[in-house]
């Protein structure tokens, strides 16, 4: 029989969870998987990009996919 002790005090920085240890494994399988990719980081000129980008969306200037869509269609016609 396995025996837990639980500490009397428990706050809500430092819950207590009791989880199956197959989950677990799996759960830290799981983790160095993730923390084993790259991450992406954005260039400066990218970030100015995707600012220029946004701007332009919330000034209206832009063409939805539909629309676009469509005038490529027309002009394969």
């Amino acid at each position: 029989m396995v025996t837990i002790t639980i500490p009397k005090k428990i706050n809500m920085a430092n819950e207590l969870m009791a989880v199956p240890k197959n989950i677990y494994e799996e759960f830290l399988k799981w983790q160095e998987a993730v923390k084993s990719r790259k991450i992406f980081k954005p260039t400066l000129r990218e970030k100015k990009a995707v600012r220029r980008g946004r701007l332009e969306i919330s000034r209206g200037n832009y063409v939805t996919l539909e629309k676009l869509s469509n005038e490529l269609a027309s002009k394969n016609r």
